[in-house]
């Protein structure tokens, strides 16, 4: 497998994994002085989930026509820009936090198999001493955390929309180039969220570990590490398949003893079966990886959930976000920070 496999086009991601176009559009044109109620009713009528609220909404004895407004011009009028900006808000933030809280603690495969892969690359971190046990947790737990943003057959539905049901992998992402989308985008997502290079590279090159240069060890041991648990198979990946171990990759262990595949598994089978492939072991590292998360998120202020929400899962900046909730972009930028960092004390939950 060669090195220029592995491009990813991130600008291509980006716009086809942003915030669905008809609200964007709807609020950029009530902020646009010159809009007209015919151009917001076509942009609602785009996004079925709008349209309907905006109607719903319009309905409502509040405005003193209950089930006479039947269509979208005259529920603009109705409503007004102001209201019709409130649900426009109000339907993307709850889709959204819905969708980022199904895809953060629903799937079952996803958790085992990152929560395998940790406790993987931690005996490997371990047995060798090439690198720290607590970074290679980390690193093998959100090894995957891409494909939570990956958009996959639903492109242009939001980051997230491929996750509202099973975890599969469209066949492109496992082939060629896009083989590796996941892993680009998980780096890019740890990068955003201030993770260290070297965890940020371990994820960023799983699969092709000899491209790293900050810690080769770290990456190698989580390539390794996932290599095992599929081979294993500690937990479930439904969604992916890891059929190649890198030979280099085996040789940063730095343990002259193993060389190939076969001495690899034979070697750690035993650790292995003994840390987490028997039940209850690895059902209760995800039970207490799940209840932490909960809690964290559960902790946190409205606003950052919010914010969280549209920052990292829809991918807004944080001044398209100030603009869409009307607050300073320095306000979103704290808010978000802040939950960041109860986010990231919830990931070291099994160190």
């Amino acid at each position: 497998m060669s090195e220029p496999d592995y491009q990813w086009n991130r600008e291509r991601h980006n716009t086809e994994a942003r915030l669905p176009v008809a609200v964007r559009e709807v609020v950029r044109l009530v902020n646009e002085p010159k809009t007209t109620v015919a151009r917001l009713a076509a942009a609602v009528a785009t996004h079925h989930a709008l349209a309907e609220s905006v109607l719903r909404k319009a309905n409502v004895s509040t405005y003193g026509l209950p089930g006479r407004v039947k269509n979208l011009n005259s529920a603009v009028v109705v409503l007004g820009l102001d209201a019709l900006k409130a649900t426009s808000r109000s339907v993307l933030v709850s889709s959204t936090g819905r969708q980022m809280t199904y895809t953060a603690v629903r799937h079952q495969d996803m958790w085992e198999h990152s929560i395998g892969c940790a406790i993987a690359a931690r005996i490997l971190a371990s047995q060798s001493g090439r690198c720290s046990p607590d970074d290679a947790y980390l690193a093998g737990l959100l090894h995957d955390v891409g494909v939570m943003f990956t958009s996959g057959p639903d492109q242009g539905k939001g980051a997230g929309s491929a996750l509202s049901g099973a975890i599969v992998m469209p066949r492109p992402m496992l082939e060629g180039a896009h083989r590796f989308a996941h892993a680009h985008i998980g780096a890019d997502k740890a990068e955003e969220w201030g993770l260290a290079l070297d965890i940020v590279e371990a994820i960023r090159f799983h699969h092709l570990p000899r491209l790293a240069t900050t810690n080769n060890s770290l990456t190698g041991i989580v390539h390794l590490a996932e290599f095992l648990c599929h081979h294993l198979r500690v937990g479930t990946a439904t969604f992916e398949r890891a059929d190649f171990c890198d030979r280099e990759a085996i040789a940063t262990l730095g343990v002259h003893e193993i060389t190939t595949t076969e001495q690899l598994i034979a070697s750690f089978d035993g650790l292995i079966n003994a840390e987490i492939r028997h039940a209850p072991r690895l059902d209760e590292e995800v039970k207490k990886s799940k209840d932490k998360l909960f809690a964290t998120l559960d902790g946190l202020l409205e606003e950052q959930r919010i914010m969280i929400a549209l920052h990292y899962y829809e991918g807004l900046s944080v001044e398209e976000i100030g603009q869409l909730l009307e607050v300073p972009a320095s306000a979103a930028g704290t808010y978000i920070s802040g939950a960041l960092a109860q986010l990231q004390e919830a990931l070291k939950i099994g160190y």
